[in-house]
């Protein structure tokens, strides 16, 4: 409603603006994910601090009131977050015990819906009074948290994660930044002194070495899609997303606020749009806090048909 007012948009005019900004960075986050294992290969830190550069770059261009650099801008972060969302989420399987898998896997969801729930909430720095819409400048706020976050997470990996992933650090035969990742991550309780717990994170990083897969990233996307030994993964898994887009993340989630505006314009909505869009995200929360529980407790093909 902000910008319909700011630009001055007709009802026409803002159905098919609305449908572009919201729209633009999806299609980001589809590019992006399809770019993200042309730049794993390098490294996985490399691909993160790269790319959270680019949100940067991409939050500036969102600064400025122009559709045309708002959209830009969304498109760029929605890139950037469409490869980042890739690679922490190898990086964590590469790192995390394969029998905790389960439940970091779902903890992957959490952190996103945490992220919109969060995104959700800055609505409430919005005006909700009309009049002040063509003064607000307090989208700018909205826009401008990535750019913090993002300068949070490189100076995580530029301070504390200097390694790469741990069985990435294996797969390039570099042990000795395996042992600092697992000193940073794991204890080592029966430990006397510090050779004791040097030759137990050489034990792990033999048993990794022995028993994890090759490096998925290897995979180009051409086999990706029509090798018959992954096809099959692949379609199943693009047929399930975009299922999961349809009903859930685009279908309600992206145009939540619009629909709630809409029930608010009609007056029989007793909460305003972004309220109603902060309570979507909790129940969105809920859900993937009852996932952690039950992607182990139930399996995977039960917790697939309930959702």
């Amino acid at each position: 409603p902000v910008f319909i007012k700011k630009y001055g948009w007709s009802a026409e005019e803002a159905n098919g603006y609305n449908t572009i900004v919201s729209s633009i960075s999806i299609i980001g986050l589809a590019i992006g994910s399809l770019i993200a294992g042309k730049v794993l290969g390098s490294g996985r830190r490399q691909a993160i601090l790269m790319f959270e550069c680019f949100i940067l770059i991409g939050t500036l261009f969102t600064m400025v009131q122009s559709l045309f650099t708002l959209c830009l801008g969304r498109l760029i972060c929605g890139i950037s977050g469409g490869v980042l969302s890739v690679v922490m989420s190898i990086s964590m399987n590469e790192t995390v015990p394969k029998e905790m898998s389960g439940s970091f896997g779902a903890m992957t969801n959490l952190y996103i819906v945490v992220g919109l729930l969060f995104s959700a909430a800055m609505g409430g720095v919005l005006p909700t009074d009309p009049e002040l819409y063509v003064a607000d400048e307090n989208w700018r706020i909205i826009y401008g948290i990535p750019a913090i976050i993002s300068m949070i997470q490189i100076a995580v990996f530029l301070v504390h994660f200097t390694e790469e992933p741990l069985l990435f650090s294996i797969g390039k035969g570099d042990d000795v930044q395996a042992a600092l990742m697992i000193s940073k991550l794991f204890g080592v309780p029966n430990a006397k002194n510090q050779n004791d717990k040097t030759a137990a994170y050489q034990r792990y990083i033999d048993y990794l070495r022995e028993n994890s897969t090759s490096d998925a990233s290897t995979v180009t996307l051409k086999d990706a899609l029509l090798h018959p030994q992954y096809r099959k993964a692949t379609w199943i898994c693009f047929i399930l997303g975009v299922f999961n887009m349809q009903t859930g993340i685009e279908a309600i989630n992206v145009y939540f606020t619009l629909l709630a505006q809409t029930m608010v314009d009609f007056g029989n909505f007793p909460l305003t749009a972004n309220n109603a869009n902060t309570v979507n995200q909790l129940g969105t929360l809920a859900g993937c806090l009852i996932s952690v529980y039950t992607v182990n407790a139930l399996g995977r093909k039960t917790n697939l048909i309930i959702g």
